[in-house]
């Protein structure tokens, strides 16, 4: 008897201090329309709690509310929510407990009871029309709690979660006991450290595809838009990108291994967040050096928050493949999906205003996010730039790899460059047996986007071709007479536009232009899946991963870098006409013949 009124008088202070708490917390935040963690909270106790705590936190701090609320509908609306949240989460926890992102659906429709309550009201004691106008008054108020019950519950829940039982695990008699139960199997699981679900492998797979999305059709769309702003000639500060990239990327792999990938994603994604804002206020503001500074801040901390974000999201997914003796297809999966985002950007440039298309990147990130919080962990063991000196010795001594590299990294160096470089075709204009630069071409938008596009889809189209390891060698050369014959055709259009003119030239120019991204696009897949395989017949277990990291650093950081500075010094530097153009191609068709010719002569 003594013992059960003991715990009766610590249930009535625990309720008592927790009403207090969120009391205060709704005081301090009345100055700001819109922000009310109440709902969260009662939540979050109503899952923990024993029925009578949360029910009497939800009484009391509904009750108190009718001192601050005004006017007093404010107050009725407010105590119907909080019991209609305590109903909803106490006589559904089981289920919500099992089903966590069930909680998140549920406070965000809870987070609009609140006015809508406040309407029915109205339209009960009043007519529609005074109803209707006391809900427009509310629209500010509306949207805020809208928004911060999107984030904050994802964002907060589980830390809320940990605090409140670690707070309260000495006292298991104020907490239910399905949530006893439930945290019991969610310690088990934790032992693990890591999910072998594959719910979970799927979840992280889209938020990979959805990055390779933005990725992708931001370095497609960003030279279209600089161009459009600011003029064509600061589309040279996208150089920015890939040195930026260089530096940061073992500065992500450094800090992974301190903390855990998982974690390092997450606050890259809220970086590419702010990196997206900076580049698009970059275009909206009025004052041109603050939005030219925003823009090329925007570039820079895009550079620093992509660098790893990539990396060691594919490391997570491969981590699980290996760990479950599965086939490691990550990068086929990527390659055949990483295409589906690139013409809604320039539709949407052309049709809307820009503010439209940031409000799509910045909702996919977000989504991006949200997957990353709400998912498990599949990573168990690290497996992206697991590489020590021994294996870049090994790389070194082998004369051959480095023949191949240094050769047919230019072709990928190209490609590389050609990812956000390609626009520069596309401002040719051909008149007269001459060419000029023409930056604002009717729909040349279409164009653009097509060309990348068919890039990625020539990609794409490189992985749906099988063949047998004896056959790598001839399937490599077969990728360097394709690139070669597309420079070729290129550079035969133009001395062919030298001497002849003829109806719907440009337009011609530019479907041989579009077309030979899809042929460059297939070549870049089988010239990367040969090399690699070539590779890992020619040299041991340990020097392979030196050798994939050196043929990187030429083909997408050295030989990418070198093409950057061709098509600068041609399209910039010197004045641009026909023979500058046949001059531009002349060295890439014959540095195209000399790399086939070299791979011809190595023996592999």
């Amino acid at each position: 008897m003594e013992n059960n009124r003991v715990k009766l008088i610590f249930k009535i202070t625990i309720s008592a201090l927790l009403s207090s708490f969120l009391t205060i917390l709704n005081l301090l935040f009345s100055f700001v329309p819109g922000l009310d963690v109440s709902f969260l909270m009662l939540a979050l106790l109503s899952l923990m709690m024993t029925w009578d705590i949360a029910f009497f936190v939800t009484l009391t701090t509904s009750a108190l509310a009718f001192l601050y609320k005004i006017p007093i509908f404010d107050g009725v609306s407010f105590l119907l929510t909080n019991l209609l949240t305590f109903v909803i989460f106490f006589s559904l926890r089981k289920m919500l407990l099992k089903n966590k992102w069930s909680i998140f659906l549920l406070l965000l429709i809870i987070s609009t009871l609140y006015d809508t309550f406040i309407f029915l009201l109205w339209l009960v004691i009043s007519d529609l029309q005074n109803a209707t106008a006391m809900y427009i008054s509310k629209t500010a108020e509306m949207h805020i709690i809208f928004v911060v019950y999107l984030f904050l519950p994802i964002i907060t829940f589980k830390k809320l979660e940990i605090v409140l039982f670690k707070i309260s695990s000495k006292y298991s008699f104020i907490i239910n006991r399905n949530y006893l139960d439930y945290w019991d199997k969610e310690e088990i699981e934790k032992m693990k450290k890591y999910s072998d679900k594959k719910s979970n492998y799927v979840a992280q797979l889209i938020s990979l595809i959805i990055s390779m999305n933005i990725l992708m059709s931001f370095l497609a769309f960003l030279p279209f838009l600089i161009n459009n702003y600011y003029g064509y000639k600061y589309i040279l500060l996208l150089i920015i990108l890939p040195i930026v990239m260089l530096i940061m990327t073992p500065q992500w792999m450094k800090l992974k291994k301190k903390t855990n990938n998982k974690l390092v994603l997450t606050h890259n994604c809220v970086g590419l967040i702010v990196a997206l804002t900076f580049v698009f206020l970059g275009m909206m503001l009025k004052n041109y050096n603050l939005a030219l500074s925003l823009m090329i801040l925007g570039i820079i901390l895009f550079g620093v928050f992509i660098a790893g974000f990539i990396p060691m999201n594919i490391e997570i997914l491969k981590s699980y493949k290996f760990r479950n003796g599965q086939k490691n297809n990550v990068n086929k999966i990527i390659t055949m999906s990483s295409f589906v985002l690139i013409p809604f950007p320039f539709l949407l440039e052309n049709f809307t205003k820009s503010v439209y298309t940031m409000t799509l990147y910045l909702f996919l990130i977000l989504i991006v996010l949200f997957i990353l919080c709400l998912n498990r962990n599949i990573m168990s063991d690290g497996n992206v730039l697991k590489v020590s000196k021994e294996d870049f010795r090994d790389a070194f001594k082998n004369k051959k790899f480095l023949s191949i590299s240094l050769t047919q990294s230019i072709f990928i160096g190209l490609e590389k460059f050609l990812e956000y470089g390609l626009i520069f075709f596309f401002f040719i204009s051909f008149t007269n047996k001459n060419l000029t630069l023409e930056f604002f071409q009717p729909r040349i938008y279409l164009f653009i986007f097509c060309g990348f596009l068919l890039k990625h889809v020539g990609r794409a189209a490189g992985y749906l071709f099988k063949w047998k390891n004896s056959n790598n060698i001839k399937i490599n050369y077969l990728s360097n007479v394709m690139f070669m014959m597309t420079f070729l055709v290129i550079f035969t259009f133009t001395l062919v536009a030298l001497f002849i003119s003829f109806n719907n030239i440009n337009l011609v120019y530019k479907l041989i232009i579009i077309f030979s991204q899809f042929v460059m696009g297939l070549a870049y897949i089988l010239l990367k899946r040969s090399q690699d395989r070539v590779y890992k017949n020619m040299l041991n277990e340990k020097g392979i991963n030196g050798a994939f990291i050196l043929d990187h650093l030429n083909g997408n950081v050295l030989y990418s870098l070198t093409t950057y500075i061709l098509f600068a010094v041609f399209f910039v530097a010197i004045p641009f006409n026909i023979y500058t153009f046949i001059a531009l191609n002349s060295i890439l068709l014959l540095t195209s013949t000399v790399v086939t010719i070299s791979n011809l002569i190595i023996k592999k």
